[in-house]
């Protein structure tokens, strides 16, 4: 099935962006990443250091106005004539999108509600659109409350999907050690206590205030204590005031812009997370308060013991006397008493923090939440209907005229509508490739990238340009500054692009007639210098080519191909770096990753045709997997599966973190 996500914003690190990438992710591993596309409305692309593993359109603006909003609404339609199996807007906002998808295409939709905003009265767009959803997603059973009090949301169209905390950031909260600026030990050195949030005044419900007019009560019990705030904001100015009126300037800190690893470093270094937040009712401006709170549970992880608010859904994120200490927002006597009763009872902080780290583990991690997901999902899975024979044919003759000039693109047409006859008897495109030999063809593989081929070798530059097969899963694009590796580069299709598209590459092909006309196409797109090409066979213990009568039947072209081991033509480059290797070796992929595989520290991603009749795919998962890769196996209709049930099929492969 595909799913199409609608988010205000996937690049940031603010709470909704972080929750719309970590619902991609967990999507992606239950239904592949191919199948999950993500448009987000704001942002900036290339904005965030790891995206999740699927596709994400660009932004379509940087900041807010009604002509970004109309021109979302506007992509969002055109998607949907792709026809998703599901929608899910991470918004309230965007629901009336979601909703248009909805009654023009009848797709079914989700609506994730998460805090303030969806505590008051909708607007008319978005009680329309609410009324549409298949399904209300709050964020937290206060949310859901809010829904079902304020708006009528019936109980059985809501189910509470709680926040997870992103894998890569998850395990670096809960590495070993405390990171830079550690307490070395108990009441030795500063006594941090930390808060992390938006530091807007907006946001000034999240009790930063609270926690400062607290702070000379517990510098009374312990004097090296400091309070660390994490976020940025306009509301940094009156907090300094308030703490310089207070006398406690000296012991307060803002670090306004902190990357992941330095955050992960401050969670695991600090000795209680606070945050009291606020829940406050309407003032002209609509609520304000948490809907959730997933600092709270990036403290935990890091083993932290937190104290928070009995307000919003705040406090489900805590849970008293075991995670943490729950305290009255608007009470001062209260904040400072939680903190001096954890800063100074070592046995119940560390008691607690293991609880904690433990409890959100099991709860608010991305196979948690993938879980969850996988039970709602479960009813759309049997609604998902099979491609048809003639819809695929249709989605053939779209991807050449997408990935190809004009000129190309009606010639093909032309020649497959001459030849419908045969396509129906054969259930085959190969009679209109064949009929385009001779003419002169131009393909737009990615943007900005023109290869022009003659038509003889329209087959290989429809599977490898058209329908991307090397490149059916997001990151696996080929970039300016790479560096390629094409083990099996018969015509040199693929090698002809990663030199017209990358830094360079090395193409190996074991049939010396094929040698040629590499060159010849490398001379035809101006790329021959960024290439060097070889004869040779890696892998040879395996394969259609391990055979040696018919590694001669193969070479009676010229002469017979070399043995060669993928480290000596590596060596012989003097190539230190491999950013993208493609493998088709008609099934020596499996020699090729037999033995020694040191080579493969060097190697960024890995995308390979499996030919299955010479082995089992998933040894070469495990094998890659050793090596710190993140494996995916793809079929022939580029949908991920847990096992290729055909005679071939794709292995992605890609370095973890």
């Amino acid at each position: 099935m595909q799913v199409l996500i609608l988010t205000p914003d996937i690049y940031t690190r603010g709470g909704i962006a972080r929750y719309s990438a970590t619902l991609a992710g967990a999507l992606a591993t239950l239904i592949g990443p191919a199948n999950v596309d993500v448009l987000p409305l704001l942002g900036i692309a290339g904005g965030r250091e790891e995206l999740p593993p699927c596709r994400v359109f660009n932004p379509i603006a940087t900041r807010l106005s009604a002509a970004a909003k109309f021109r979302f609404a506007g992509k969002a339609l055109r998607l949907g004539l792709r026809r998703y199996d599901l929608v899910i807007a991470t918004h309230i906002g965007l629901s009336p999108v979601a909703g248009m998808l909805r009654a023009l295409y009848r797709t079914p939709f989700w609506l994730v509600c998460h805090g303030s905003e969806a505590w008051g009265p909708f607007p008319a767009d978005v009680r329309w659109a609410a009324r549409r959803a298949d399904l209300l997603l709050p964020v937290s059973r206060f949310t859901a409350e809010a829904l079902a009090l304020v708006n009528g949301v019936p109980e059985s169209k809501m189910r509470v999907l709680y926040n997870a905390i992103p894998e890569d950031f998850a395990r670096r909260l809960a590495a070993a050690g405390g990171g830079n600026g550690e307490a070395a030990a108990w009441g030795r050195g500063e006594r941090r206590i930390l808060s992390v949030g938006t530091v807007s005044q907006e946001s000034a419900y999240k009790g930063y205030d609270t926690v400062i007019r607290a702070l000379p009560e517990v510098l009374r019990a312990f004097p090296n204590a400091r309070y660390v705030v994490v976020g940025k904001g306009d509301d940094i100015a009156r907090l300094k005031r308030l703490a310089r009126y207070t006398g406690v300037a000296e012991r307060v800190e803002f670090a306004e812009n902190v990357p992941d690893a330095e955050l992960a470093a401050l969670y695991r270094s600090c000795e209680v997370f606070a945050l009291p937040s606020r829940t406050m009712p309407p003032n002209g401006k609509g609520w304000q308060g948490e809907g959730f709170g997933r600092v709270y549970v990036e403290a935990a992880l890091a083993g932290k013991p937190v104290v928070g608010s009995t307000g919003g859904g705040a406090a489900e994120a805590v849970v008293h006397g075991k995670t943490g200490l729950l305290v009255q927002p608007e009470s001062i006597a209260g904040v400072a008493g939680s903190l001096v009763r954890l800063l100074g009872d070592a046995e119940l902080s560390t008691r607690m923090g293991r609880e904690g780290q433990r409890w959100a583990r099991r709860h608010f991690t991305v196979p948690a939440l993938a879980g969850s997901l996988d039970a709602l999902l479960a009813p759309y899975r049997s609604r998902v209907r099979p491609m048809t024979a003639g819809r695929r044919f249709l989605e053939e003759l779209y991807r050449v005229w997408k990935h190809s000039d004009a000129r190309t693109s009606l010639a093909y047409a032309s020649r497959a509508m001459k030849s419908v006859p045969e396509i129906i008897r054969t259930r085959s495109l190969a009679c209109v490739d064949e009929a385009m030999s001779g003419r002169r063809c131009r393909f737009r593989p990615f943007d900005g990238t023109m290869v022009d081929l003659d038509g003889s070798y329209f087959s290989g530059a429809r599977e490898i340009y058209c329908r991307g097969v090397y490149f059916a899963l997001p990151g696996f694009d080929i970039g300016r500054e790479d560096v390629c590796v094409d083990l099996g580069a018969n015509a040199g299709v693929f090698t002809t692009l990663a030199a017209r598209r990358g830094k360079k590459v090395i193409a190996v092909e074991a049939q010396s007639e094929f040698l040629p006309l590499i060159r010849q196409n490398l001379l035809r797109n101006h790329c021959l210098d960024k290439a060097s090409v070889e004869l040779g066979l890696i892998g040879s213990t395996t394969g259609k080519l391990s055979d040696p009568g018919e590694r001669k039947n193969c070479s009676h072209w010229g002469r017979e191909a070399p043995v060669r081991s993928l480290p000596e033509v590596l060596g012989r480059h003097n190539v230190r770096r491999v950013d993208f290797l493609k493998v088709d070796i008609e099934g020596s992929e499996f020699g090729l990753l037999e033995g020694d595989c040191g080579w493969l520290d060097m190697v960024g991603r890995v995308a390979m045709e499996v030919h299955c009749q010479f082995g089992d795919a998933n040894h070469l998962c495990a094998r890659l997997q050793n090596h710190g890769f993140r494996v995916w196996l793809v079929d022939n209709h580029q949908t991920v599966v847990n096992r290729l049930n055909e005679s071939s099929g794709y292995l992605f492969a890609r370095r973890a973190g």
